[in-house]
């Protein structure tokens, strides 16, 4: 029994440390890619207010290269938008990036209008449309979607941390259990062991070496009515045929 319980505590205890480990893994690579989605989507978010900024100076200056310095300066955030929409796992974030998606393609549609304005001339209908569309309506939409999106990253990661520390908390429970429990087994098998329990098993064996030694008049108790006193008996039977 003592030994049987030990071999389940050790199982358990293994158990127990490769279900915390997994746990821990699997977490660290949930937090690991909602601080990429927050990282991604903050530095989509700033470079799209840089590459706005050649709207409202083409107003100013007049420069015939401020629509395609936007596209260029536009150009690298195609790719973070991917690899951002690829770490979305949950519904949740599948529709934060089509919202993202969204306002974002909103803004560029109403930048190429007010572009195509200044270049016709019409710079006052451009002035208009870039303060009452763009900055009126498209960067708060933006700012809006992608604040919510980098706050429920934020949240996740909280949670993730929670159910992180309940689950150490909750291996180390069990741990500490199983370690009291093998201790106090290891204890009992030692006190067991030390007993007198194996005494009649170390007195036969001292008669064998003692009838080895020549002792012929060695005998052992048979008072027991167990395996113990069979053997006994079958020892001084063995002695008394052999001094007959």
């Amino acid at each position: 029994m003592t030994f049987s319980g030990l071999a389940l505590l050790a199982l358990a205890t293994a158990g127990v440390t490769l279900w915390a480990i997994a746990q821990w893994q699997e977490s660290e690579r949930k937090l690991n890619e909602h601080y990429q989605r927050s990282l991604l989507l903050k530095g989509v978010r700033a470079a799209t207010f840089r590459a706005f900024k050649e709207v409202p100076d083409v107003m100013v200056s007049n420069d015939p290269n401020a629509p395609q310095e936007f596209e260029k300066s536009l150009k690298p955030l195609e790719s973070d938008f991917q690899r951002w929409a690829e770490l979305a796992d949950t519904e949740a974030e599948k529709t934060q990036v089509k919202e993202v998606r969204q306002a974002y393609d909103n803004l560029i549609k109403d930048a190429s209008v007010v572009f195509a304005l200044v270049k016709a001339g019409r710079r006052q209908q451009a002035y208009a449309l870039m303060q009452s569309q763009m900055e009126g309506k498209d960067f708060v939409k933006f700012e809006e979607v992608t604040d919510r999106a980098v706050l429920s990253d934020l949240q996740n990661r909280q949670i993730i941390q929670q159910r992180t520390l309940s689950t150490r908390q909750a291996a180390q429970l069990v741990l500490t259990i199983a370690a009291f429990g093998i201790i106090s087994l290891i204890l009992l098998l030692a006190a067991y062991l030390s007993s007198d329990l194996f005494a009649p098993l170390r007195e036969v064996e001292q008669a064998l070496d003692d009838v080895a030694k020549g002792d012929l008049k060695r005998r052992l108790s048979e008072e027991r009515d167990d395996e113990i006193g069979a053997i006994s008996r079958a020892f001084n039977q063995m002695i008394e045929a052999i001094r007959d």
